[in-house]
């Protein structure tokens, strides 16, 4: 623990059978220099045997809150290489930059706890050629009750660029081989 709700945290992850392994390690760290004011961070590494498997990832996020405005803004890469096999890494090869705003009002009506309204972005970009692959942007509004029930609206503008061939009908129809092979 650091300070009253700051924390440095570590951890590492090894899988290992007769011929592979993978080793994952890493840090990570929430700090509170104030009361509305976190910022984070966390670096990892990941080893595998033979071919592939290894690189790094990094992340730092700040966040400022309070009752009436509240913003966020992240950087996070994460290495073409990098290969958790004990962990979960859902993309590799990106730079995501990203955030969001809000400002919040307590009404007094219909039970109301916060009523906010803001707005969103995230960047995503190649790590190992530069290349934009993805944006997205949009306002967002949320409504809170004094019971904890709550609802949110969002509308979402982007754009993802596909750096990769696939072809979805052979994938689709595979698996509709396996799962319906009497009807086809």
């Amino acid at each position: 623990d650091v300070g009253k709700s700051g924390y440095v945290g570590a951890m590492v992850t090894d899988k290992r059978r007769k011929d592979f392994s993978n080793t994952a390690a890493g840090g990570d760290a929430s700090l509170w220099p104030t009361g509305s004011l976190n910022l984070t961070a966390f670096v990892a590494r990941t080893q595998t045997t033979g071919e592939g498997g290894d690189g790094n990832a990094a992340r730092l996020g700040a966040e400022y809150a309070t009752d009436r405005v509240g913003a966020r803004a992240q950087w996070m890469r994460i290495e073409p290489g990098t290969d958790a096999q004990m962990g979960f890494i859902t993309r590799t090869d990106i730079n995501r930059f990203g955030g969001d705003t809000r400002v919040s009002a307590r009404p007094k009506v219909l039970g109301l706890r916060r009523v906010s309204l803001g707005a969103f972005a995230d960047y995503f970009e190649s790590v190992s050629r530069g290349e934009r692959l993805d944006w997205l942007v949009g306002p967002f509004a949320r409504a809170e009750w004094n019971s904890g029930e709550s609802v949110m609206a969002y509308a979402q503008w982007g754009r993802s660029f596909v750096d990769e061939e696939f072809d979805l009908a052979d994938r689709l129809r595979g698996y509709l081989l396996e799962v319906l092979p009497e009807h086809m």
